[in-house]
């Protein structure tokens, strides 16, 4: 259960993204193939708690960007 919440948030947060992503790309003259948006600290906060990730569990972050989401699990564990 605590799983399947955890992609549901997870694919609600890359929707909005995106929605923002195209909003952003819209208004700039100098729009670029592959933008990069970071995701926001209160979010990447949010996302390891509704993760619950404990010490000795392994986690993957998927994503193209700085790293900052599994910088901050490690730190958290």
């Amino acid at each position: 259960m605590r799983l399947n919440a955890t992609f549901l948030l997870l694919g609600g947060l890359v929707t909005l993204g995106l929605w923002a992503q195209d909003k952003t790309a819209a208004k700039s003259d100098d729009v670029k193939l592959a933008p990069y948006f970071p995701t926001p600290q209160t979010v990447v906060d949010k996302m390891l708690q509704l993760g619950e990730l404990k010490a000795g569990e392994r986690m993957y972050d998927l994503g193209s960007g700085d790293g900052r989401i599994v910088i901050m699990a490690a730190r958290e564990i």
